[in-house]
């Protein structure tokens, strides 16, 4: 087996791992109520350094645990993606999260569809990963 291969599975397996803890932890904030914005600082998320947020969809994110959770998780599987695609679904991927960054500040404060944001693009990325994972063996 070739290094590049060798990487490609090991990256599609750590995708779906957290992938599957995602679908995990998605259903587990089903049953709870909504998160409140006033459970403590983070100081960095995945797509936003939390010591200089400036639009409200920021703000909410880096003081609501959960959302901060989202966000780590959602640019963490994109970049992972990144590296497994060719140019072309990546420019479509890039073109994706640009509408997503679009969609996401346009909830402003609102940590419910900011959410909802975040579940549905993760859920995207997701069917990506599985769409590559069904492709093996690698």
């Amino acid at each position: 087996m070739t290094l590049r291969k060798m990487m490609t599975s090991a990256l599609v397996a750590a995708g779906l791992a957290m992938a599957s803890s995602a679908a995990m932890a998605q259903s587990d904030q089903s049953s709870q109520p909504a998160p409140s914005q006033g459970e403590g600082p983070v100081l960095v998320a995945g797509t936003i350094d939390c010591r200089y947020q400036i639009r409200p969809a920021e703000t909410a994110i880096c003081s609501t645990p959960v959302l901060a959770a989202m966000d780590i998780q959602m640019v963490t599987l994109f970049n992972i993606l990144n590296l497994l695609v060719n140019e072309e679904v990546g420019a479509v991927m890039a073109a994706d999260q640009q509408e997503f960054l679009r969609e996401r500040s346009a909830c402003a404060a609102d940590v419910n569809c900011i959410g909802e944001s975040y579940a549905a693009r993760i859920g995207a990325l997701d069917r990506i990963l599985k769409d590559i994972a069904s492709r093996g063996p690698y």
